[in-house]
């Protein structure tokens, strides 16, 4: 099961530890550095794990193994003796990159369960975040695992290439989801390619799945070429296009399209 997007992630936050906001209090920034890594490293000692099929259990485990180094980051944050505004910057930045190593493990930990037949253990992880993580910083991660818990309940009647994306097996979905002609299967390819999971990032293949998508009328695929187009990724940019295929989303009541701005709500 490849795990591509996930080590992605970890490496872009691993970077962000390096470059983001440092504290004055430089004994306060190097330990929150260190509790901090100590979660990537478990994340990506998790990641090794499914890959080579450990137990559910023990990838599991690893989730645990964060907890003490969360512990000591939040009481370092409870209340910073130096520093004053870019110490408490500081701890805001570790605190909140520390919880989304630990739910992007929970996230891999709910698949897991789900790929060796346990779904009510992975209901369970999924639910957890969706309780405990609705703050706005973890938002991209609750909205996560209620896609997941949402596809967990249509499982039975799910396609085998959409199980295979969802559980993070990409190559197998590709292979899948190419022969399909339904627009979900269509914009999940483009989503494959434009992200990069298993495969090279390639903006132009991406760009061909999600038009394919959107001319059936899919608005999260109708959505993602007016993105294509208001950077200029994989076509030519071109503002007043962007802004149409958004309206057309939006028209849809296609959330994220509602936002954009210059779109005209009913």
């Amino acid at each position: 099961m490849k795990q591509t997007g996930f080590i992605t992630a970890a490496f872009i936050m691993t970077v962000s530890i390096m470059t983001g906001c440092a504290a004055h209090d430089e004994t306060l920034h190097s330990a929150l550095n260190k509790d901090t890594q100590a979660v990537s490293d478990l994340a990506r000692e998790q990641a090794k794990m499914i890959t080579s099929k450990a137990s559910p259990a023990d990838v599991f485990g690893k989730i645990m193994q964060a907890d003490p180094f969360l512990n000591e980051i939040r009481k370092l944050c409870i209340k910073p003796e130096k520093g004053g505004d870019d110490a408490t910057k500081s701890c805001i930045f570790y605190k909140e990159l520390s919880f989304k190593f630990t739910l992007y493990m929970m996230i891999n930990a709910g698949k897991y369960y789900l790929k060796n037949g346990n779904k009510e253990k992975s209901e369970q992880v999924l639910h957890e975040i969706v309780e405990k993580y609705k703050d706005d910083a973890f938002k991209a991660e609750v909205t996560q695992a209620n896609l997941f818990l949402d596809r967990i309940k249509k499982w039975e009647s799910t396609s085998s290439g959409m199980r295979a994306y969802f559980l993070g097996d990409y190559k197998a979905a590709l292979d899948e989801l190419k022969l399909k002609d339904d627009p979900e299967s269509l914009y999940t390819v483009g989503q494959i390619y434009y992200f990069g999971y298993g495969v090279p990032r390639d903006v132009k293949q991406a760009a061909e799945w999600y038009n394919k998508a959107a001319d059936k009328d899919y608005a999260p695929a109708e959505y993602q070429v007016g993105v294509l187009y208001l950077n200029g990724e994989g076509v030519e940019q071109d503002e007043s296009e962007a802004k149409k295929w958004f309206q057309k989303s939006a028209d849809q009541d296609y959330d994220p399209a509602k936002r954009m701005p210059g779109v005209k709500l009913k």
